[in-house]
């Protein structure tokens, strides 16, 4: 399972890395938006997606140790750094659903899909030169993005403190290596 989010979760970055250069493009050339970059933030989110389901199928017949966390995010001692409401907002929707971590996951995904859908409602905007000519419309990406990618953080934190399962359910990703230093 820790693989199937390992690569979900690099698609997911692949893809916001994506569409903040292309927003970033955008603003600095101007409104022009290549089609065929969306194509890639969708081909990133879709394989996500397809990650996220395989790990939230595969966290279901896992049963989870009982989690206790605290409603308060300095006192939960993660690592996780409160910058402002929107991870605030984030951290709290982790923690109601701290003792599902199939649900947590489930969240995630959702983050997801709303992400793609915002990416497929730019791209039905397309001229037939296959550009989107308003720039704007970017945000439409971004902001379910940035959601999700906070979402996900605060999920990480949250996943990576020692009472949060045996071991056995969706512990950090494994920091082994190969001969050659690849993960493993």
């Amino acid at each position: 399972m820790e693989k199937k989010i390992a690569l979900g979760s690099a698609h997911f970055a692949s893809a916001f890395a994506e569409i903040m250069t292309r927003t970033a493009v955008a603003e600095l050339r101007g409104p022009s938006i290549d089609i065929e970059r969306l194509d890639i933030v969708a081909a990133h989110l879709s394989a996500a997606i397809d990650s996220y389901r395989a790990a939230v199928d595969e966290s279901k017949k896992v049963t989870a140790t009982r989690v206790t966390s605290p409603s308060d995010p300095k006192a939960a001692d993660v690592g996780y750094v409160e910058t402002g409401m929107l991870k605030q907002d984030a951290w709290e929707r982790v923690l109601e659903q701290a003792e599902d971590p199939s649900g947590i996951l489930e969240q995630f995904l959702a983050g997801l899909i709303e992400c793609s859908r915002a990416v497929e409602s730019v791209l039905s905007h397309r001229t037939e030169d296959g550009l989107v000519e308003d720039s704007r419309l970017l945000w439409k990406i971004t902001t379910p993005m940035t959601e999700t990618l906070m979402y996900g953080q605060a999920a990480a934190a949250l996943f990576q403190r020692d009472d949060f399962s045996d071991g056995s359910l969706l512990s950090p990703a494994s920091t082994d290596t190969d001969a050659e230093g690849v993960l493993v």
